[in-house]
């Protein structure tokens, strides 16, 4: 986390979570590729790998989300940082719940997989396939409206100022 904390100030949040994100998907989809039954090795490449990022999307998104709730306070003169951050601990604790469900749907409905019973190759290779495209195509539509966002460190700066200004 220090180094993706370090690279967000170098280069702005928005930067380092769409480089964090990229790279979960790029290693996410690559994952289909390389993969092998039984090979500890790649499992435990992929898990240290697939870690380096794993905290800097949660963690640069509360960052950001607290820099909304300086804009919103200058526009509506409120302090409800609670509220938004209550929405989005909700989001992220149904978007697990409906990842779990529609995964392991599709994973049935699709291959014919089901779990903790004997599966066929095909149905294996399903879920394979849905355990390393389905996150990649998730995080590739929340990478898209970091494209057009509008928040850069100076815009937050003369925020700060305003709101300063008013107290």
């Amino acid at each position: 986390m220090p180094a993706w904390l370090k690279l967000a100030y170098r280069m702005g949040k928005v930067g380092a979570i769409k480089l964090a994100m990229g790279y979960t998907m790029v290693l996410q989809g690559g994952l289909f590729f390389v993969t092998e039954p039984g090979n500890v090795v790649l499992f435990w490449s992929y898990t240290f790998l697939a870690g380096l990022a794993f905290g800097a999307t949660p963690t640069l998104l509360h960052s950001m989300m607290a820099d909304l709730t300086d804009i919103d306070e200058l526009k509506t003169g409120q302090k409800r940082a609670g509220m938004y951050f209550a929405l989005l601990a909700t989001i992220n604790k149904l978007g697990g719940a409906v990842a779990v469900g529609v995964t392991l749907t599709a994973a049935d409905k699709l291959f014919n997989f089901t779990p903790g019973a004997a599966n066929s190759q095909a149905a294996i290779d399903g879920l394979l396939l849905i355990f390393c495209f389905a996150p990649a195509a998730a995080l590739a539509l929340t990478y898209l409206p970091l494209f057009r966002y509008p928040l850069t460190k100076e815009r937050h700066a003369e925020i700060r100022r305003s709101l300063s200004a008013e107290q």
